[in-house]
């Protein structure tokens, strides 16, 4: 008899803890984000969905302030490049995803991490977020973000954890002019360093789309970089990202005729 009273009482509580959930979490991090330099947004699941069968989602960004690069990292077993779709049916704002099956049991929080360029300074959750229902084209059929379990199917909601300031982070993002701007030609971007060696600038054009990324010697002291308009291939408006690890020199420069 006690053990049946145990064994009812512990069903009970196994259905009210799964009543509770009402839908599962994608998590992004808020924080502010740079114009010039790239940012990963981790996307986390704040559930265990240990019990997960599947899911499907769309992702929405904005991309007048960033722009998509690179997907680095898949961290659920049999998940991969083959399951997403970016851009569906030209859609300039929208990554779509769809895993039939999860191969084996996952116990962790961390989904995906995707690589996104930073076109203007903007917060984290003013420009990514998971869409509740979606479509692609006029006249199509809803699809909604859902994750499948045996016997619950429940919709995706995007959260965002509290605001991280970016100085918090460890990085220096020292902002500079170059000299002339415009320029016809040639222009130097001038700075001091306290480290030297070999690092890499990155040049980005206004949507945020990466154009070349230049190896760049710097010394201890005072620094003055040349950047040629045939170095970079045209006439135009462009963001320079010299990554020095802890410290990032970024820079706004524009080549004419």
């Amino acid at each position: 008899m006690n053990r049946v009273v145990i064994f009812l009482f512990s069903m009970l509580l196994a259905f009210g803890a799964r009543a509770q959930v009402d839908s599962i979490h994608f998590q992004f991090q808020d924080t502010l984000l740079k114009a010039g330099t790239t940012h990963t947004f981790k996307m986390k699941v704040r559930e265990s969905i240990s019990g997960a069968l599947g899911f499907q989602f769309c992702l929405q960004f904005d991309p007048a302030n960033i722009t998509f690069n690179s997907i680095n990292k898949y961290y659920i077993s049999g998940w991969s490049e083959d399951n997403m779709n970016i851009y569906p049916l030209g859609n300039p704002d929208l990554i779509a995803c769809a895993v039939d099956v999860i191969s084996a049991p996952y116990n962790g929080h961390d989904m995906v991490d995707f690589e996104f360029n930073v076109v203007n300074d903007c917060r984290v959750k003013d420009v990514i977020r998971i869409l509740a229902a979606y479509r692609f084209k006029d006249g199509d059929s809803y699809s909604k973000s859902e994750m499948f379990f045996e016997n619950d199917t429940y919709p995706i909601a995007t959260e965002y954890l509290p605001y991280k300031p970016s100085s918090t982070l460890g990085i220096k993002i020292e902002n500079i002019d170059t000299y002339p701007n415009p320029s016809v030609e040639n222009t130097f971007l001038q700075f001091n360093s306290k480290k030297s060696g070999l690092f890499t600038m990155s040049v980005y054009d206004t949507r945020g789309q990466l154009i070349k990324k230049i190896p760049t010697e710097v010394s201890i002291g005072l620094n003055k970089v040349i950047l040629s308009k045939s170095q970079i291939g045209s006439k135009g408006a462009y963001f320079v990202n010299l990554d020095m690890g802890d410290i990032v020199i970024t820079s706004k420069l524009n080549f004419i005729d």
